[in-house]
């Protein structure tokens, strides 16, 4: 089995120049939450800060920025007063479900559906 390796020149590494992977690889738990949504379906923000180890403001900013792209959404509990709940959409189940180096074409495909 042969695997191919990208060179920092190649077209290949090219997807990696776009906002959303910007973004993405710029929050520090931007991946782990995305996996851990993933793998819990939901979860609160405090049990996010309290699973991933992560300092309450970066994780609210990692949060915010993850809804700002539409892979993942927040919703405010009615039973619990300041509770807010965070799930994956579809669009993070697809840049989950979809191998990493295929991230550039779906990249792709959304932003010509635009």
């Amino acid at each position: 089995m042969t695997v191919r390796t990208p060179t920092a020149n190649s077209s290949d590494w090219h997807w990696m120049q776009g906002s959303i992977i910007q973004d993405l690889l710029a929050r520090k738990h931007a991946l782990l939450v995305m996996l851990w949504l993933y793998d819990q379906g939901s979860a609160s923000t405090s049990g996010l800060i309290r699973e991933l180890a992560s300092h309450p403001a970066t994780m609210i900013a990692t949060l915010r920025d993850l809804e700002r792209l539409g892979i993942l959404q927040r919703q405010r509990q009615m039973r619990g007063r300041h509770e807010v709940r965070a799930a994956l959409t579809l669009k993070g189940m697809q840049l989950v479900e979809t191998r990493l180096y295929r991230w550039g074409r779906l990249i792709r495909d959304w932003n010509s559906t635009l």
